[in-house]
């Protein structure tokens, strides 16, 4: 089907969770990347939530 799929993720922290857990959960997906190979991923940081009011 697709060579090497690239999957473009906002990221949002702060947004009902802490920024330290959205941190961490970029960190399994880099991890998940390496391990498996093939896929990737691009991630945009953009603010939002009810901080941003």
């Amino acid at each position: 089907m697709y060579n090497n799929p690239r999957f473009r993720i906002a990221v949002l922290p702060g947004d009902g969770i802490g920024p330290e857990v959205v941190q961490s959960c970029l960190s399994i997906l880099e991890v998940l990347c390496e391990r498996l190979g093939g896929i990737s991923f691009d991630f945009r940081q953009r603010e939002g939530g009810g901080w941003t009011l």
